[in-house]
């Protein structure tokens, strides 16, 4: 269920997602599964992320984060944390972090499996690369004209 509540939120199903993450952590407690917990709290820190809620990420983050005994399920939860410090407080510290835990992720065959894959990816993707390099959108007024209508203006009016 966890898997299926990234693809959802990947996919800007925000509401989907955070049932089936809700039904997951039930799942798990009901399974008397603790390992299940890590998983659930760091899907929650990178819904909680495209939810627009970062305070709620960072608290979900840091729960993710304890001790879980597995490897991979620790990877996942640190990895949460460094994603919510480098989007919360996008400091060149918290960047580099995020970036060196990715790196290190990108470089073990065994962690590509993980559900949060493609989001370290993409994130990585956009925090490497440097600032004149990011597309920005240049806002205007709604007095400013687009491209279209000041090239309308300079073409030649029929008589």
């Amino acid at each position: 269920m966890v898997g299926q509540a990234a693809v959802a939120r990947r996919l800007g199903d925000l509401t989907r997602a955070r049932a089936l993450l809700d039904r997951a952590e039930d799942h798990y407690r009901a399974a008397d599964l603790p390992a299940g917990q890590p998983l659930v709290l760091a899907g929650l820190a990178w819904w909680a992320l495209a939810a627009g809620c970062p305070a709620d990420a960072t608290v979900f983050a840091a729960q993710a984060a304890s001790p879980s005994g597995d490897p991979a399920t620790q990877l996942l939860a640190n990895t949460a944390v460094a994603a919510v410090k480098a989007i919360n407080d996008p400091t060149p510290p918290n960047i580099n972090a995020f970036l060196a835990l990715a790196q290190q992720r990108a470089s073990g065959p065994a962690y590509l499996s993980l559900t949060d894959e493609p989001d370290v990816a993409a994130l990585a993707a956009r925090l490497a690369r440097p600032p004149s390099a990011s597309p920005q959108r240049h806002l205007r007024s709604p007095e400013q004209p687009g491209d279209h209508e000041a090239n309308a203006r300079l073409a030649p009016q029929p008589p």
